[in-house]
């Protein structure tokens, strides 16, 4: 087994830890495949270690603080592409922004009967395009393989995490739950970001917070993350910017497909609105109540009046953790509604 040993040992593993990995993967192996011959063993050894080496995957302790809506992140390309097409179709064809057959013919979206897909207007729809020439276009070292090739459909979601002290997001298809642990494989960038590849086994439950430990593991962080600010700071940031905030809730209540609360504090008595950004929210925004105390886990939003043209800025939420003291204040409320409302 030592060649394998060398090899984690050259991809920066240390020495314990490369031999502690490919005794488990031996086992492992041995135990899944009990029959294996020793030819057989040696081939998945070599195939599992390359797949350690070349993906650069880690194993990440994480606190799930909030999710997002999975959704194509390749959307914004395609409608870029789309109003490129609109405006000038030559353009659209000369800057790669749909893809062509080897004649130079623009190639076109078909259904399973091997008919043109048609929009709106009865026109044809172009097969979408990677028009990026190269990956990194600040310094251009990074070509992309996929320029001028389709724009296929990459379903993920961005989430929060709480890694080592920190407010982390990650990004990747993978389902979770706000106020549970996770082991994440994927990656950590410089800029502390983290990637969860299509080739990793995404996330694996480890267990679920109680709502004490969870609200203490929540505040601890937001007193000192960069993240977290003041309600009142919130009003004056630019839009879609991830933000932690703390504040009361005044109201909450259904608000058409999502789910609305208001929070306030001395910095902003106003209140601020919050709503659900995923369906799978909805049901925990709905234990909330006015008094309770949350810190809010999301990314700033805005709208715009269509009479008054007035900006309402607002926060779209990934996640929460709620005072487990205050859930007693908001049970003491609820109990008065017919005193409130008589």
């Amino acid at each position: 087994m030592k060649p394998y040993v060398d090899t984690l040992v050259k991809n920066d593993w240390t020495q314990a830890n490369a031999e502690a990995k490919v005794k488990q993967l031996e086992d492992a192996i041995k135990k899944k495949f009990p029959a294996a011959t020793p030819e057989f063993i040696a081939k998945t050894m070599t195939a599992a270690i390359n797949t350690l080496t070349k993906s650069k995957i880690e194993v990440i302790s994480g606190l799930c603080v909030g999710f997002g809506k999975k959704q194509d992140s390749n959307n914004f390309a395609k409608m870029k592409a789309k109003e490129i097409w609109d405006q000038n179709s030559t353009t659209a064809v000369a800057e790669k922004y749909v893809v062509v057959d080897s004649a130079g013919a623009v190639v076109f979206e078909l259904d399973d009967k091997g008919k043109q897909i048609k929009d709106t207007h009865g026109n044809a729809v172009p097969v979408w395009a990677d028009n990026r020439q190269f990956i990194d276009p600040d310094t251009q070292k990074m070509k992309n393989s996929r320029w001028g090739k389709a724009l296929g459909e990459n379903i993920q979601r961005d989430a929060y995490f709480i890694v080592d002290g920190k407010f982390v997001r990650a990004f990747g298809n993978f389902d979770v739950q706000m106020g549970h642990e996770y082991q994440i494989f994927g990656t950590m960038s410089k800029k502390g970001y983290i990637t969860i590849p299509k080739n990793s086994p995404g996330v694996k439950h480890v267990r679920m917070l109680d709502d004490i430990v969870y609200w203490k593991a929540v505040d601890t962080v937001a007193q000192k993350d960069d993240l977290a600010v003041p309600l009142g700071d919130v009003f004056d940031m630019a839009k879609n910017k991830p933000v932690v905030t703390k504040g009361t809730v005044t109201a909450a209540r259904a608000a058409g497909s999502s789910y609305m609360i208001v929070i306030t504090d001395e910095t902003y008595p106003d209140g601020y609105m919050c709503f659900a950004a995923d369906e799978a929210l909805i049901t925990e925004c709905e234990s909330l109540g006015a008094g309770n105390e949350i810190i809010v886990i999301g990314k700033t939003g805005e709208s715009v009046d269509k009479e008054t043209k007035e900006v309402r800025k607002n926060i779209s939420v990934y996640g929460f953790a709620s005072n487990p003291e205050s859930d007693k204040v908001a049970g003491a409320v609820r109990s008065l509604d017919d005193v409130l409302y008589s």
